[in-house]
């Protein structure tokens, strides 16, 4: 039963994380760069915060939730912010996909 919960945990962390990160997205993508990837780093910490604590609890089900919400906060961002962005941009210069994403 615990596995179920765990996979549970996971799958409600990335939908709400991948939800929250597309938003997030949405509001900075006519700002300066700056901003999407100040928001890719305080994700980074508050993730790591939030792992920490959940570490705590020793409570697999948490960990599993938070670590899923933290990946999906950062794939909602990129997407959410709907411009190519960091390796990928050089990826698809390399490969010549996605020109309305790059530029």
């Amino acid at each position: 039963m615990e596995v179920v919960v765990v996979i549970l945990a996971g799958v409600l962390g990335m939908s709400l994380g991948i939800w929250g990160g597309f938003k997030l997205g949405e509001r900075v993508r006519d700002e300066r760069p700056w901003r999407f990837w100040a928001l890719n780093g305080g994700t980074v910490i508050v993730s790591l915060v939030a792992l920490l604590l959940a570490g705590f609890s020793q409570q697999l089900w948490i960990w599993s939730g938070v670590m899923a919400t933290f990946a999906g906060m950062l794939t909602g961002l990129k997407y959410g912010y709907g411009k190519s962005v960091g390796l990928w941009r050089v990826h698809d210069r390399l490969m010549h996909v996605d020109k309305t994403m790059r530029d």
